[in-house]
């Protein structure tokens, strides 16, 4: 009975190998395990398959967990099978360390918040700082914080961003799988979302501001490790609700455009503060009144607006107005219409000041096509307005993806289709641009990012997809926190020099004369984000030249 039986089980398990080679495919996925940019080994498994954890050694440091990506912001979901190559990074933590530094939280909003303002300076951010409540412990707070919806903040080293500690912190935080508007990620509480992201610079949440959806009193809580922070945490305890706000502006743009009515087309924006309102107007004749003719500003017809209160039922005129003027200020003493030729309009309101500005736009250049997924084939993709590189060039850097293919674009055998357009942001297009010669559409082979630009002088624009490794930061003249051709790296990381010579006009760098990272683009336009050790911005001290290298997931700059 002992040898049928074995050779019972042998014939099964001979079966049950038959049918799994039977119903699989045979295909194998490659799984590359990284410690930053260190390949600490590569497995080749059988597509479909799941694979198992290991636990990789590291001096001074205790692995905590793999991670689907090198910002260490989503857990690697071992339960799923296989199914595509994959890379998974390495999560370690050192040994405690006391953190010795200041912590401040910053922001803006309608309650607590409303005094920091954002506001860098140390009179400021003294009012802000967080208490180390165990000197055991790195566990920071600051109490009775009142926060309204709609308002938005971090936790930062005082008087640096360097370390800054955003939504991604957030015990709880989920990224959405599929976006609710431009909300990316929350945080929920019993079924209701209380804290959201939508996004902000870098692809770390880690860096993104908090936003607040649940109004309310609390206690802001971080726990920190100098180190290893990407192990640090924030939470926030409720301790009641928050003080209705009493509601005094609702501002409306009336006139010849809305019928003098306040209406919804009419009604400024704002945010939960609710001191700044704007709204942006496009005049056409059709707005112009019979009886503005022969009026003392242009001598002929045209539109005419104020700006109400619709709260209190204060109007906002002009006192004096000249013909050639493009801006205008509008107060409650000035008790006469804004006169207004066709064109698009800025209108701003100051709840401090009192008054009201209006300023006529200019026209510029946007990327026009299937864009986002949609079709924008005039000046609608405000989003993807060109931006001024020299006298006679124009550019916008912008990511084709599979939802931007419609099926005559697939039909051609491409995957994007786009021109250039100008005019008024929102309106139709004055003018198209397309391809060399022909004014095509210019259409791409693969997806992507690419640095789309407009040449001026010859009227066309032209693409080049950006694939591999760049500086990016507070470079040139201002924040420069993405992917362009002038300061492409290669296709592999290398050593490269970068001179600075004074500070550069980004605000929040404080004593620091700039900030860098480095990003590395995939063929899919995926970004991949690396900085210093802990993961943040590496600080450039003085002026000077500095090597910058990346090496093993880290970037210095020397």
């Amino acid at each position: 009975m002992k040898k049928l039986s074995i050779i019972v089980t042998a014939v099964l398990l001979v079966a049950a190998l038959l049918v799994s080679c039977a119903t699989g495919s045979g295909k194998k996925v490659t799984v590359s395990w990284y410690d930053g940019s260190k390949d600490l080994r590569e497995d080749s498994v059988a597509e479909g398959s799941k694979i198992k954890s290991w636990t990789p050694e590291k001096d001074g440091a205790t692995f905590m967990a793999w991670y689907a990506e090198a910002s260490k912001t989503q857990l690697y979901d071992f339960d799923q099978p296989v199914t595509e190559d994959i890379d998974l990074f390495a999560g370690y933590k050192g040994a405690f360390v006391p953190d010795e530094n200041t912590w401040c939280l910053i922001g803006s909003g309608a309650g607590t918040l409303k005094g920091s303002n954002w506001n860098e300076s140390a009179a400021v951010e003294e009012n802000f700082k967080l208490t180390k409540i165990d000197p055991n412990a790195n566990i920071f707070v600051i109490s009775d914080v009142v926060l309204y919806e709609g308002d938005q903040f971090q936790v930062r080293v005082m008087g640096t961003w360097t370390g800054q500690h955003g939504v991604g912190y957030l015990d709880g935080y989920t990224e959405l799988a599929e976006a609710d508007g431009d909300i990316v990620g929350e945080v929920r509480e019993d079924g209701e979302r209380w804290f959201y992201a939508n996004g902000g610079f870098g692809e770390s949440p880690k860096g993104w501001n908090v936003n607040v959806a649940k109004s309310g009193v609390y206690d802001i809580f971080i726990e920190t490790n100098p180190g290893s922070n990407d192990y640090d945490r924030m939470w926030l305890d409720r301790k009641g609700d928050a003080q209705t706000i009493e509601i005094t502006h609702d501002m409306y743009v009336v006139g010849t455009v809305f019928d003098w009515a306040a209406t919804e087309e009419g009604q400024m924006q704002t945010d939960a503060i609710r001191e700044d309102f704007s709204l942006t107007i496009n005049v056409t004749e059709e707005d112009y009144a019979d009886w503005t003719d022969g009026n003392a500003v242009y001598g002929t017809t045209c539109a005419a607006v104020k700006v109400l209160n619709d709260i209190n039922g204060t109007w906002y005129g002009v006192s004096d107005q000249s013909a050639d003027a493009t801006s205008w200020v509008l107060s409650a003493a000035g008790q006469d219409n804004l006169l207004l030729k066709a064109g698009q309009y800025n209108v701003a309101y100051n709840a401090v000041a009192d008054i009201a500005t209006v300023t006529l736009s200019e026209k510029g250049y946007f990327l026009a096509g299937v864009v986002d997924g949609a079709d924008h084939w005039d000046c609608t993709a405000v989003n993807h307005q060109l931006e001024q590189l020299d006298d006679k060039t124009m550019v916008v850097y912008y990511t084709f993806t599979e939802a931007d293919t419609a099926s005559w674009i697939r039909d051609a055998g491409k995957k994007g289709a786009v021109k250039v357009t100008y005019g008024f942001s929102g309106n139709s297009a004055d003018e198209w641009f397309g391809t060399k010669d022909t004014q095509d559409n210019l259409m791409v082979d693969s997806y992507g990012l690419y640095e789309i630009k407009l040449h001026l002088d010859g009227g066309y624009i032209t693409a080049e997809k950006l694939e591999g490794y760049f500086l990016v930061g507070t470079i040139g003249d201002g924040d420069t926190w993405r992917a362009e051709s002038k300061y492409y790296i290669g296709k592999e990381p290398r050593p490269i020099t970068c001179t600075w010579t004074a500070q550069d006009p980004a605000s929040w760098l404080g004593s620091d004369i700039a900030a860098i990272k480095i990003i590395y683009v995939d063929a899919e336009g995926n970004v991949t984000w690396y900085g210093a050790a802990d993961g943040n911005n590496v600080m450039i001290p003085k002026v000077g030249t500095y090597t910058i290298t990346l090496k093993d997931g880290v970037v210095t700059a020397k």
